[in-house]
């Protein structure tokens, strides 16, 4: 279930909002920026980390002001001192007197000046590929290149900046994963706010601060990072009475990206709670094409032929369908009803398949126009969740709305799949813009022309 959005007012006025999920002890996530309460919900790796601290631990988490769903017009108020506020602001709302606190780059100095001031509020401290002196943090070059991208995050003309920027923190992604990254965050975070608190990292020094906690503190950092390098890490723990330093294998600034199950089993072992690291062996994440089918007017072809025949141009459906995708390198999920879920690792295979498929169609009713049928179909991409032999996750559900719109003997196809396919022997009309169940803005579908 998706936790609900909830709101609180910090001692200065500032609107925050937080969510809510799992059971156990608290623990208290604080990310920084950017952050996205409802977005980075729809992240299905991120959503799976959090899934499963929360199979132990009741997670905490909120938009830091500026950010995500919280008040965004806060630019002169900014400082860290204001900035723990919104801790202080989280525990007094939700009436927790003590909490494990979880944080993540630039989250970390924000949590430990705070954590400094409050050391009888934090049970146990975990930290993650962060750092305590900001004047250590990258050459002057990598600090420019920053600065400038957080300028330019509000204009449409500068998403290659936007892209080069997550490049760096993240891992090189497909151009369409990266483009949905993009713009997530230009929708998590304004670039006035952004370029204040860029600035503001490069300033913080909280190595004062980090001696006078006592808390047992666990510090995990990817070896191969490229935005917050290890050697930060290795600093920071060096600086904590009470701290255990942990390297885990990998180049992605998130914990939650690539290789998670070594930042959640050193959590697992540090906190003493057997959070549910056996996610990923259920769980794969990977540039997927979804293709939906689904035969036109299934009831009145019952009315029509009788159950028996109905049931038989079913069959017929099904085997053209299953060929289909046989031949051009396409996996059939499950059945649908009357129709078929498959994936495909290339938007080629996709489109061809769906092409021949209507192809094979038209063939059976010229040769049976007694038995005829029509087929509709939809085709996106993206990463959905794969679970067990199943997909899940909004790609799969914006997929099967696609299909819906789409007319007896239509291919309607998303705009990043017609993007995918450029250079392609493939050619696509304008099918018009419509409202999908499950997303917020209306979006355009194609028409691929066979």
């Amino acid at each position: 279930m998706r936790p609900a959005i909830r709101y609180l007012t910090t001692p200065d006025g500032v609107r925050l909002a937080y969510a809510v999920h799992g059971e156990g002890p608290p623990l208290v996530y604080v990310r920084g920026w950017s952050s996205h309460l409802d977005l980075f919900w729809d992240d299905m790796e991120f959503r799976a980390f959090f899934e499963a601290i929360g199979s132990r631990f009741q997670v905490v988490r909120f938009d830091m002001r500026g950010t995500g769903m919280s008040d965004r017009q806060v630019t002169d108020r900014l400082s860290l001192d204001e900035l723990t506020l919104d801790l202080d602001a989280v525990f007094d709302h939700l009436h927790l007197d003590q909490a494990v606190v979880y944080a993540t780059c630039y989250g970390g100095p924000i949590t430990i000046d705070w954590a400094a001031r409050n050391p009888g509020r934090v049970s146990k401290l975990v930290l993650d590929g962060t750092y305590a002196s900001g004047a250590e943090l990258g050459t002057p070059e990598m600090r420019a290149a920053v600065l400038t991208a957080a300028r330019l995050l509000g204009s449409p003309t500068t998403a290659a900046a936007g892209h080069a920027l997550l490049a760096y923190f993240t891992r090189p992604d497909s151009m369409e994963t990266r483009s949905e990254r993009f713009r997530r965050s230009r929708q998590a975070i304004s670039a006035d706010v952004a370029e204040v608190l860029y600035n503001l990292s490069f300033e913080w020094d909280v190595s004062a601060a980090c001696e006078s906690i006592a808390a047992p503190t666990l510090v995990t950092h990817r070896r191969e990072c490229q935005a917050v390098p290890m050697r930060l890490g290795l600093r920071l723990a060096s600086l904590l009475p009470n701290a255990e330093f942990v390297p885990v294998p990998g180049a992605d600034q998130n914990p939650w990206e690539g290789d998670a199950l070594e930042p959640l089993r050193a959590m697992a072992r540090f906190l003493g709670e057997p959070v549910d690291v056996s996610y990923r062996r259920r769980v794969r994440l990977r540039p997927t094409i979804v293709l939906f089918t689904d035969m036109e007017g299934s009831t009145s072809n019952a009315a029509r032929l009788g159950d028996e025949d109905a049931q038989e141009l079913v069959r017929a459906n099904n085997r053209i369908v299953q060929s289909g995708l046989e031949d051009h390198g396409g996996k059939r999920v499950k059945s649908t009803g009357d129709g078929m879920m498959a994936e495909f690792s290339s938007v080629s295979q996709a489109l061809a398949a769906a092409a021949a498929i209507q192809a094979s169609v038209a063939a059976h009713n010229a040769a049976r126009p007694d038995a005829s049928f029509r087929l509709r179909m939809g085709v996106n991409a993206g990463e959905p969740l794969a679970e067990d032999d199943d997909l899940h996750g909004l790609v799969v559900h914006a997929t099967a709305r696609i299909c819906d719109h789409a007319h007896g003997g239509e291919i309607l196809v998303s705009n990043v799949v017609r993007e995918l396919a450029t250079g392609k022997d493939f050619r696509f009309t304008d099918a018009g813009v419509f409202d999908l169940k499950g997303l917020d803005e209306p979006v355009r579908l194609f028409r691929l022309v066979c």
